[in-house]
This record gives structure tokens, C-alpha cells and sequence, in this order.
């Protein structure tokens, strides 16, 4: 999924893509002029 996500934004013109797997601090650290983008998948009992 991460690689396909930095592909899509990369046609889209981003000119640095930062791809990590951590929490929402992220956000807060980011800085200004950053755009910070969140993608979350869940799993429960019923979907396995």
C-alpha cells in the first residue's frame, strides 16, 4: 500500500514523499508547509 500511495502522489507532483509507519505525532512534528496525509486499515473479529 505504501508504495502504491508515494506512486499516486508522485504523478501528482509531490516533490518529496515521506512514507513511515508511525503514530499521529507525525502531524505535530511535520513542520510548516508540510501535508501530512494519514491512512489507517483496521482489522476486526469479522473481517479477520
Amino acid at each position: 500500500m505504501a508504495e502504491k500511495t508515494k506512486t499516486y502522489f508522485e504523478k501528482l507532483g509531490a516533490e518529496k514523499i515521506i512514507s513511515t509507519e508511525i503514530g499521529p505525532a507525525l502531524g505535530v512534528h511535520a513542520g510548516p508547509g508540510a501535508l501530512v496525509i494519514s491512512i489507517q486499515s483496521l482489522k476486526d473479529d469479522l473481517n479477520g
